[in-house]
């Protein structure tokens, strides 16, 4: 409600209660000259009548004039409170909602912009840890390795689990879901790779295989030497010699005892003939040896024979006599 409305009332109330009092004044002129209002009760009774009339209309009219200003007076207070706000055109309204609306989806882009900045550098924070993780067990990895080696030569399969193990730690930044993303993940492909390497080395290191062995002709050997050693090399089809392969050393009779089977250091038992057998690579060979006894010892060929050859004389002496 505008403040147009309790002035102009206000107004009228003024205008209203100056028309009765004038028309109260002339009222009371008339009354006053006129002889005839004071002559006789009629006249007195007719001048109390309109007298009272006007005082009921004049307390009226102030009492709409005092309502009216305590209108205009509560509406003065709550205009200072809430300013009045001004309308906008038809055509400005739509012009602000779209801005509005403008406004809130630039908003949410921002909110959304910044979720994603925030989630990627999350992401990215946590592969860098793992990477971290990661090159500090392939550290530990390699000094076990590199410690451990003579234990380990004969299990190739534990230092490729030792080297494959950091790359549990790591994560793949675009990680595809189902199977796929499982066979790209590096954990997998570490280890596709490295039991390929493994795999391909067992065909490439294999030992080139033996034909054949060829042992060393031996000096003689007599009961009583000392310790002595054989010597024999394995070999392929073209003759070359094989030195990875190892070779175990065997005697048939046991007149030479090996200390080890797979050396050729021997010590003499005792005389006489003797096969020694080498196998490695697949292949064996042997050869014969004759142990002589020791020079104060009678050959046993000398002491088969004699008493045979004695035999025939006492049989002489004895049809002699």
């Amino acid at each position: 409600m505008s403040e147009t409305y309790p002035e102009a009332y206000e107004s009228e109330a003024y205008e209203a209660y100056g028309e009765a009092g004038y028309e109260g004044e002339a009222a009371g002129e008339a009354g006053y000259e006129g002889e005839a209002g004071y002559e006789g009760e009629a006249g007195y009774e007719a001048y109390g009548e309109d007298a009272r009339s006007d005082a009921r209309r004049r307390r009226e009219r102030q009492r709409q004039i005092m309502l009216a200003r305590q209108r205009q007076a509560q509406l003065r207070q709550r205009s200072a409170a809430s300013p009045r706000r001004t309308a906008p055109p038809p055509g400005s309204r739509q012009a602000i909602a779209a801005i509005r609306s403008d406004v809130r989806d630039m908003n949410l882009d921002s909110k959304v912009d910044l979720d994603s900045l925030r989630r990627a550098l999350s992401e990215a924070n946590r592969r860098g840890d793992q990477a971290m993780y990661a090159s500090l067990l392939s550290i530990l990895g390699n000094q076990a390795l590199a410690t451990y080696q003579p234990s380990l030569a004969n299990h190739r399969v534990v230092s490729a689990a030792i080297r494959w193990a950091p790359s549990l730690l790591l994560s793949s930044s675009k990680r595809k879901p189902g199977i796929e993303g499982f066979l790209l993940s590096p954990p997998v492909l570490a280890g596709a790779v490295v039991a390929g390497v493994l795999i391909s080395g067992n065909f490439i290191n294999v030992p080139a295989e033996a034909h054949s062995i060829s042992i060393g002709t031996p000096a003689q050997i007599t009961l009583g030497d000392p310790p002595g050693s054989l010597a024999a090399i394995a070999l392929n089809k073209a003759g070359q010699p094989l030195p990875n392969v190892d070779l175990s050393w065997s005697s048939q009779s046991g007149r030479l005892a090996f200390a080890s089977p797979s050396s050729g250091a021997y010590t003499v038992v005792s005389s006489g003939p003797d096969y020694i057998t080498v196998t490695g690579g697949g292949v064996a060979n042997g050869i014969f040896v004759t142990i002589a006894p020791a020079p104060h010892e009678e050959p046993l060929a000398s002491r088969a024979s004699a008493p045979a050859a004695a035999a025939p004389a006492s049989s002489r002496r004895g049809g002699g006599s």
